[in-house]
């Protein structure tokens, strides 16, 4: 379950549109090279809940978003269950930013296709930034993974989920 969760962080996601109001824009201009230094996790299931904090400051994981709005990364999912996220091979793709949202299209390599992230830009400064992915964004990508699929099943599995909230700090 957690692998499934973490892996929906890099392939696809669609979240609510929020009034103006609600989606204001970042402090600081997100464009630059992001290290990525630790990722928390809250996750609560009919499984029981699990609180994990991973540091990821000295594995050189990064994510540069450009001024051209492309973005360079490193960042995958591991297969091994025990190492969620790793550093892996560089890929460039594009991203688009509205408000305090971000939206990355990351290759599913499964698919073939560039499938939206969308995220929560928690805040940003000139040297900080920090990202979340909740159970929402999780439920969106369940139902764009069952068009995929042409099922149910992963948005099925979604009913397992009682919330989930993984925030990524990034600092430059």
């Amino acid at each position: 379950m957690k692998k499934l969760l973490f892996y929906s962080f890099f392939v696809v996601s669609a979240l609510s549109s929020c009034d103006k109001k609600d989606n204001p824009a970042p402090a600081a201009s997100v464009e630059g090279k992001w290290n990525l230094d630790k990722a928390d996790m809250t996750l609560k299931s009919l499984f029981g809940n699990e609180d994990e904090a991973i540091d990821y400051k000295s594995q050189g994981v990064f994510l540069e978003l450009k001024s051209n709005n492309k973005f360079s990364t490193n960042l995958v999912l591991s297969d091994e269950i025990n190492d969620l996220l790793i550093k892996g091979d560089l890929y460039e793709s594009d991203y688009e930013l509205k408000g305090s949202e971000i939206t990355l299209k990351i290759y599913d390599n499964t698919y073939k296709e560039y499938l939206p992230v969308k995220l929560k830009i928690q805040s940003s400064d000139e040297s900080k930034m920090v990202l979340q992915f909740t159970k929402a964004e999780l439920a969106e990508l369940m139902k764009a993974y069952d068009k995929l699929d042409g099922s149910d099943e992963n948005s099925q599995m979604l009913g397992l989920v009682t919330s989930l909230n993984l925030v990524l700090t990034f600092t430059k």
